[in-house]
């Protein structure tokens, strides 16, 4: 689980939301749905404080809160991996457009991983 710390609070939700550039990976192959993809995100670039993150699991996704929560736990899992490779200084929310199939970690990782790739600067 990605802790506390780099988790965004909700006004800073709400600032990417309206100030922030939307992310996308483009469609996979052979994808049957607009965009193909299980995850968008929308990122929002700062001086300091690092990457923090965010995970929005609406209900039109997963209809009980028990499957809500569990791809956001397994979300956050695959960040707190990602999360200490990264030095980036933004926030970033990640949108969970479908599910992905199983195993979710592994799927979300990938994803996450491919978004985070694109918008993190080229390290040296």
């Amino acid at each position: 689980m990605l802790s506390r710390m780099r988790r965004l609070r909700s006004a800073e939700v709400n600032e990417v939301l309206a100030k922030g550039r939307p992310v996308r990976l483009p469609a996979a192959p052979g994808a049957t749905q607009a965009g193909g993809r299980a995850l968008s995100a929308r990122i929002l670039r700062t001086e300091k404080g690092g990457m923090r993150s965010a995970v929005v699991v609406p209900k039109s996704v997963a209809k009980t809160a028990v499957m809500r929560n569990r791809l956001r736990r397994a979300a956050y899992g695959a960040l707190a991996e990602l999360h200490s490779g990264t030095n980036g200084n933004m926030q970033i929310i990640f949108f969970v457009r479908s599910i992905p199939p199983p195993p979710l970690a592994p799927a979300l990782r990938d994803e996450i991983g491919g978004i985070l790739k694109n918008v993190l600067p080229a390290s040296n």
